[in-house]
């Protein structure tokens, strides 16, 4: 289907070594890659078709020898050009990159295969287009040997300098917007890839002679004790800054920046004007020989510039030997920046016809799927409203049958609850009182003592009791038992609809009121009640705890009046009598209830 999700691979074939990178297309997830790799030398691989044939053995263990692959062609095999055209778009470009091209060719007999892309106008250039070239008796010799002694699937095939510029714009975002150019280096183990881009286009692409096959030769006339490990761990315990001045290493690392100065005077001197005397901002390293330990701060030093060592990440680590092979896997799957595809004629044709399935799959979806959709939906609208009506009739006969019984369970629960109703005020108020004690307790310092609690409807009432009333009231009605409630044979019937509260409707207190004696201090006489005060809103059970009012306090002298004659018989001692009022904290008082409501859950 051409709408599902694939994977899609990258394969960097070197005569040493072939390393595979996996990525999977999701729309809206990052890309993960998965590398892995393969030791020609391990598997005993003598010439071109065993080694395909140990590719598509190790592709098929892997389970990726069906994904579509993108295939790496050497940089040294093939080459890349900047030109200036007139700003022109479509046929008319194609033929003038054609012409170019031939004259590329020159009088070779060879047929050549190539691609452009065109670039955004930049540095002095008008109209750019990037253009790869590459023979194809080459590329068709790699796509033929892939095919049939691998099994496998070519996409496409593409130039390792590119690969290695493809997956630097797709791993250092912030890098590559810079307008300065930089360098890109791929060490490879028989060969070694230049490029420099600018404003994330490529500038220059060529190859280098040194690799890192010359620091494999340089450390095998080193004895084997001096550097632990074997093959790419024994490169990583290398120390190039700490070797001797006439040391392999330290040479094949001097060869190395020689030519690295090389290739960017070789760029300066075809690049234009406007960046020939630009210096290089910052180079970046991968391939295997980026492993060789210290020699990306080696180079720092050597170069004068920031050298970084770049690759895509697994198993929580950089692995720059696979940077190429990634940029390959971005090609494949159609995410590369840079989109050089080198393939011969008949293979690119198949290629644009594949890309344009898609395309024929819609046009017949708009053709037939509206007519489709509509008997659908009809269908379904139909099933369901039918389906509806069944379950809506057999709801109603249930319901039918069932109204009695909920009557009945209805009475039977606001008996239950009128029962039970007493019972849940008074196990309320006693967690909550119960609870208080112990806050006001841990709230106590020495010389300070409560000797009354209550909650508010319990203060204020005795208060107001005790004022002559301006009027009559009527006697309070029980919510319990009413008073003049008749009896039995009574001419007065009860109402119909009784005032009943439902367990949840039951008030909380709100508020309770405490009164206590604390030691009274004449250069501070407030100290200690505001201490205590304090601490009761520093506990989770209170919050805004504070001195009640004295027009509150007025007649209510008879909570004190049995203590006073207690404080005077204490010699040399004088206390100060406090009243809190302490609002209870809604939030902390819930808690206790949540807990009790799993309790009864459970059971």
């Amino acid at each position: 289907m051409p709408f599902r999700t694939k994977k899609y691979i990258g394969l960097d074939i070197g005569s040493s070594g072939t390393k595979a990178v996996q990525i999977c297309c999701r729309q809206g997830q990052p890309l993960q890659p998965v590398c892995r790799s393969l030791s020609n030398t391990d598997e005993g691989i003598l010439n071109d078709s065993e080694l395909y044939q140990g590719i598509g053995n190790w592709l098929q263990e892997l389970g990726w020898q069906n994904c579509p692959a993108c295939l790496g062609m050497p940089q040294f095999l093939a080459s890349t050009l900047v030109a200036d055209f007139p700003v022109v778009k479509g046929a008319v470009l194609a033929r003038m990159v054609n012409a170019e091209t031939r004259q590329l060719a020159g009088i070779s007999e060879e047929a050549f295969v190539s691609d452009f892309q065109p670039l955004k106008s930049a540095f002095g250039r008008q109209g750019p287009v990037l253009i790869g070239i590459c023979r194809e008796a080459a590329i068709q010799e790699k796509i033929t040997a892939f095919s049939t002694n691998a099994q496998g699937h070519p996409e496409t095939v593409a130039m390792n300098g590119l690969a290695m510029a493809n997956a630097f714009l797709e791993l250092e975002k912030n890098s590559a917007a810079s307008d300065k150019p930089v360098l890109l280096l791929d060490i490879g183990q028989e060969t070694a890839t230049a490029c420099v881009l600018a404003a994330g286009q490529p500038l220059f692409v060529g190859t280098m002679l040194v690799a890192a096959e010359r620091f494999n030769k340089a450390l095998q006339s080193k004895q084997s004790w001096e550097v632990e490990g074997e093959g790419m761990a024994r490169w990583q315990n290398i120390r190039i800054s700490e070797e001797s001045p006439h040391s392999p290493l330290l040479e094949a690392a001097r060869q190395l920046e020689n030519e690295i100065q090389d290739v960017v005077e070789h760029w300066r001197s075809q690049e234009r004007p406007e960046l020939a005397e630009t210096p290089i901002e910052q180079v970046f390293i991968c391939g295997g020989g980026a492993r060789i330990g210290g020699l990306a701060e080696w180079l720092q030093q050597r170069l004068e510039v920031t050298v970084t060592v770049f690759g895509p990440e697994a198993e929580g680590r950089i692995r720059p030997e696979f940077a190429v092979a990634f940029g390959l896997a971005l090609q494949a799957a159609g995410k590369a920046a840079i989109e050089i595809a080198l393939l011969p004629s008949e293979l690119a044709w198949r290629k644009r016809r594949q890309k344009r399935l898609p395309l024929l799959w819609l046009a017949m979806l708009l053709l037939f799927g509206p007519l489709t959709l509509w008997q659908f939906f009809a269908w379904h609208g139909y099933g369901r409203q039918l389906e509806q009506m069944r379950d809506n009739s057999a709801r109603l006969e249930l319901c039918a049958k069932l109204l009695p019984e909920l009557e009945n369970m209805q009475k039977k629960v606001q008996l239950y609850e009128s029962q039970l109703l007493p019972v849940l005020v008074g196990v309320r108020a006693g967690q909550q009182l119960s609870t208080a004690l112990q806050v006001m307790a841990d709230a106590c310092a020495e010389d300070d003592w409560f000797v009354y609690l209550a909650d508010e409807n319990s203060y204020l009432p005795a208060k107001q009791q005790s004022r002559p009333a301006a009027t009559s009231a009527p006697a309070p009605v029980s919510l319990f038992a009413p008073a003049g409630r008749t009896a039995v044979g009574d001419s007065f019937l009860p109402p119909e609809f009784p005032n009943r509260r439902l367990p949840q409707s039951v008030d909380r207190q709100e508020v309770l009121i405490s009164a206590g004696y604390t030691n009274f201090v004449p250069s501070q006489p407030y100290e200690r009640v505001r201490e205590m005060a304090h601490r009761l809103n520093e506990s989770q059970s209170f919050v805004g705890v504070d001195i009640l009012p004295e027009s509150m306090r007025v007649g209510r002298e008879d909570i004190f009046a049995p203590w006073i004659p207690f404080c005077k018989k204490i010699p040399r001692r004088q206390f100060k009598a406090f009243t809190f009022r302490m609002p209870v904290n809604r939030t902390a008082a819930a808690v206790p209830d949540k807990r009790a409501a799993q309790a009864d859950e459970e059971e």
